[in-house]
Order: C-alpha cells, then sequence, then structure tokens
C-alpha cells in the first residue's frame, strides 16, 4: 500500500506541475527533440498528462493489478531512454536534470535516479500480495495526497512573492 502511494503521489504532483504551467509542459517536450510538430507536441503534452493522472489514480484506487505496474514501468523506462538520448545530443550539465516537477525543484534533480527508484518500486509491488482498501479510505488518502501537492505548491508560491519584494 505504501509503496502504491508514493507512485500515486509521484505521479499527482507530476501532474499537476505539468497541468498548472502547460505552455512549459510543451516547451519541455520540444526540448528532447524528439517531436518537432507543433500540433503533434500538444497531442503529446494532453496525452501526457492524461496518463499521468491516470497512473495515479489506478495506484491510489487499486485499479488493474499487475498491468498498471507494467505500463507505469514502461513508461519510466521511455522516460529514462528519452532523457539519456537528450544527455547524449546536448553533453550539458542541464540535461542531467529535467523540470517534469515544476517548482518543485527537489523532485527535478537526478531524474534517471528518480526514476530507477520507482522502477525498483514497481519491481517490489508486483511480488507483493494485492491488498483492497475500502473506498472511502481510498479516496481519503488520494484527496489528502492532493490537497499536500497543493499546498506545497501555495508555500512555493508565497516564498517566490515574498523573493520578489524583498
Amino acid at each position: 500500500m505504501i509503496i502504491s502511494l508514493l507512485i500515486s503521489s509521484t505521479f499527482i504532483a507530476s501532474f499537476y506541475m505539468k497541468a498548472k504551467s502547460f505552455p512549459s509542459t510543451k516547451c519541455e517536450i520540444y526540448s528532447y527533440k524528439i517531436i518537432k510538430n507543433r500540433q503533434l507536441i500538444n497531442i503529446s503534452s494532453y496525452f501526457l498528462l492524461i496518463t499521468e493522472l491516470l497512473i495515479a489514480i489506478c495506484f491510489a484506487f487499486n485499479l488493474f493489478g499487475s498491468i498498471k505496474i507494467v505500463f507505469c514501468g514502461l513508461l519510466l523506462i521511455f522516460f529514462c531512454l528519452i532523457l539519456l538520448n537528450k544527455r547524449k545530443k546536448e553533453k550539458d550539465i542541464k540535461a542531467s536534470s529535467c523540470s517534469c516537477f515544476g517548482d518543485m525543484e527537489f523532485m527535478n534533480k537526478y531524474p534517471l535516479f528518480r526514476n530507477c527508484i520507482l522502477l525498483g518500486l514497481l519491481l517490489i509491488q508486483l511480488f507483493l500480495p494485492t491488498y483492497q482498501l475500502d473506498f472511502k479510505l481510498e479516496v481519503t488518502l488520494f484527496l489528502l495526497i492532493v490537497i499536500v501537492i497543493i499546498f506545497y505548491d501555495l508555500i512555493l508560491q508565497i516564498k517566490k512573492l515574498k523573493a520578489n519584494y524583498i
């Protein structure tokens, strides 16, 4: 259950930060130089948001059993591969981080390491027995995660405002 909550929290945070600054999300997708067509970048951006939200929901509510674990693992592997490709092309220090989590800078550092940890957690989750929580508890936990992420973002915005006025 804890692993599912960690994975769900990670994808909710990523979804929230990308949705909050959608133009930056499109720029980030463009920066990987895989998709160059503007319309495809828009479609890819929406697809990414929907995918991350669905993964978060699937892990929060324990939907689709092993299928969600395999799909999430494949997505994380894909993210690692495109990040490695970006690093190889740019040969730049900035390529070692990402902006998947917007203002949550601590989550943007070391994305390969973060994704490998998540892949390890998924592997552990694959072999753990399944569980079923009460639906009300699942909803409560999900909403709590969302509230914590929004509260964290609010604190970040307040710090930025203070820094601009001092």
